[in-house]
Formats: C-alpha cells, sequence, structure tokens
C-alpha cells in the first residue's frame, strides 16, 4: 500500500469515491455532490481543518481516506478524528483498510495522543477491523445541526 497526499489529478477520482461511499452502509444517508467538491478543493489548498490522503494497491487508486486534529480535553491532548476510509469493492479484503491506519498511526506517533473514529451499526466489517486494531465503543449518542437547519 502506498499512502499519498490528495492531489488535483485525483479530483474525479476521488468524487467517484466518495459518492460511492455516500451510497452504501458506510452512512446513514447520502450527502450533495457539492459537498464532495467542497471538502476536495479545502484538502488542495491547504485548509489545516482537513487532510485527505489517496490509498494505492497494486499502483492503482484503491480508496481514500480522510481525518483532521483535534485537541480533546476527555483524552488530554491532540487527537485525530479519522472522518472517512473508503477502500473500493476489488480491494477489500486485502489489509489497505489496516495499513491506513497503521500508516496514520506512524505519521502522527509524536504529535497525538489517540485516534477517534464513527461508525454506523450496519458496517460489521468496519466494526471487527477497528475493534482488532484496538478502538473501543464510545456510550455516547452523537447529534448534529447543520447550518440553517433550524
Amino acid at each position: 500500500m502506498i499512502l499519498r497526499a490528495l492531489k488535483e489529478q485525483d479530483r474525479k477520482d476521488f468524487i467517484e469515491m466518495c459518492l460511492d461511499f455516500y451510497s452504501g452502509e458506510a452512512v446513514l444517508h447520502t450527502i450533495p455532490e457539492e459537498n464532495i467538491i467542497k471538502t476536495f478543493e479545502a484538502i488542495i489548498q491547504g485548509n489545516p481543518y482537513i487532510k485527505g490522503h489517496i490509498i494505492e494497491g497494486a499502483g492503482e487508486i484503491a480508496g481514500y481516506g480522510l481525518h483532521w486534529l483535534y485537541w480533546s480535553n476527555e483524552a488530554g491532548g491532540l487527537m485525530c478524528f479519522i472522518d472517512e476510509i473508503y477502500v473500493k469493492a476489488e480491494y477489500r479484503g486485502q489489509r489497505l483498510g489496516t495499513e491506513y491506519l497503521e500508516s496514520l498511526k506512524e505519521i502522527y506517533k509524536d504529535l497525538v495522543v489517540g485516534f477517534r473514529l464513527e461508525v454506523s451499526a450496519e458496517n460489521d466489517r468496519a466494526t471487527k477491523l477497528y475493534e482488532r486494531l484496538g478502538f473501543e465503543s464510545l456510550d455516547y449518542d452523537q447529534m448534529i445541526r447543520i447550518k440553517g437547519s433550524i
């Protein structure tokens, strides 16, 4: 597996992968393509609040990952929130998700005190992967309010 920064030439692949991600069991609902484009542009422009990587397998684009850093009083330091991990269907089962998470662990080993992510209840395969890698479930319900929704 090769993990590399997202580049402008990845735009089409990134959008296609995100659309697939948001049509699957990993999420609760779809999102507008406009959101995906905004995210891509924020990453390309160096926005400090979002980081994106392309996951390559066998010399081909096999997936992507999105994450950001934030401070956690609860954890006592800087945390890495892993927002999305996507591996194309034909590359699943090849340990690319595991290698992506291990790469983030190595990248941030001297910077963060931990990692956090979310997983939908229906995504058993991902849940098993995260548990195998030492992640634990939290007894928190997540709530969200999107600007303009209330």
